[in-house]
């Protein structure tokens, strides 16, 4: 408990694309393409603009499009202590831009569950409040208003979705061809995800969330006049100076990380044979070599029995019975017919044989 680490937290718009931005960006990917973002959709443009800027590594300008910490991140604060510039930047292909509290970097600290400051809090943990300013979201039908939250091990990568988002057939293609790409590419790694090391172990963070109305008339009260006072450079609409109970009603979000639990179940996985599965493997191998083999003299053996008939067949020559001359024949035939003659007499004179014997 004493030496636990708080996990990391990842915030990322569920927008990841300002609209101000994206339009200029639009504009000068049409001129440079000799087309008319008047007369060809905006949408098919933005796509085909961001598989460019992704093809050519432009890492800059997909930050540039999408939305800063400072654009919507009012206040951070972790058991007591002020954390609003403890986040690290991280670049995701669905969201855009995301900021991760409490990531293992050599630059920035890593808090423990009992590390507390010094002003009264009535949660421990994170506690994070936002201004989520979705007037400025780009027009979408994929992406939604608010914020994306991952919770994870601080060494682990924020990888917030594993399917990318489609717009389209075209750009779902290109989006997956890309992210074949960068996997197997050491030199786009190195650009998009430098601290993306092999993982062998994995924390699973049981959450449970909750929600309550917000803000109350004191919160709304406080932070409307800190945005009027815009003393915190967020992005307001014109006239939120007339309608900010109405912006703030639906554009401010509080959000507590708290740890409901110090007991950890941790699972151990080894490479492990017993000596049980190391006879059944060495008898499995065996009886497969063994009918290997046994095939192989099956075929053997066939091939020689058809080689010692086809020998045989060639070898031995049926004799055909020799046929005799048409003279002979009928020579045959005329001895038969004297002989039949012969014995028709002797029958014939058989009665007078026996009387004389009498």
């Amino acid at each position: 408990m004493r030496h636990m680490l708080f996990p990391g937290v990842t915030v990322c718009s569920a927008n990841p694309y300002r609209e101000d931005r994206v339009k200029e960006a639009i504009d000068v990917y049409a001129r440079s393409h000799s087309s008319d973002a008047n007369e060809i959709d905006r949408e098919t443009l933005f796509v085909s603009m961001l598989i460019d800027l992704f093809n050519r590594n432009e890492s800059d300008e997909l930050v540039h499009l999408g939305f800063q910490k400072s654009d919507m991140l009012l206040e951070c604060s972790y058991n007591g202590i002020s954390c609003s510039s403890n986040f690290i930047h991280s670049l995701s292909l669905v969201f855009g831009n995301c900021f991760t509290f409490n990531w293992k970097d050599s630059s920035h600290k890593l808090y423990s569950l009992t590390e507390l400051g010094s002003t009264l809090m009535p949660y421990k943990g994170l506690s994070m409040t936002f201004y989520v300013p979705s007037h400025l979201n780009y027009p979408l039908n994929d992406f939604e208003d608010g914020l994306i939250l991952f919770l994870h091990d601080n060494n682990e990568i924020p990888f917030i979705a594993k399917n990318t988002i489609a717009t389209g057939v075209y750009s779902r293609i290109h989006a997956l061809k890309a992210r074949q790409d960068l996997a197997v590419n050491e030199t786009l790694m190195a650009v998009w995800c430098s601290r993306c090391v092999p993982q062998c172990v994995h924390t699973h963070f049981s959450i449970d969330v909750s929600a309550l109305s917000a803000p109350n008339v004191k919160q709304k009260e406080y932070w409307s006049k800190r945005l009027l006072r815009n003393d915190l450079n967020i992005s307001l609409p014109n006239d939120f100076a007339v309608n900010h109970n109405k912006y703030i009603d639906s554009n401010y979000l509080r959000v507590t990380v708290t740890c409901g639990s110090a007991y950890v179940t941790v699972h151990k996985q080894a490479a492990k044979i017993t000596l049980i599965h190391a006879f059944s493997a060495v008898g499995g191998q065996t009886g497969f070599a063994l009918s290997v083999m046994e095939l192989f003299e099956l075929i053997y053996r066939l091939i020689l029995k058809e080689i010692s008939l086809w020998r045989y067949r060639r070898n031995i020559q049926v004799e055909q019975p020799a046929k005799l001359p048409t003279a002979v024949i009928e020579n045959v035939s005329n001895d038969i017919r004297v002989i039949l003659d012969y014995e028709m007499r002797c029958e014939a004179l058989w009665p007078n044989f026996r009387k004389h014997g009498e």
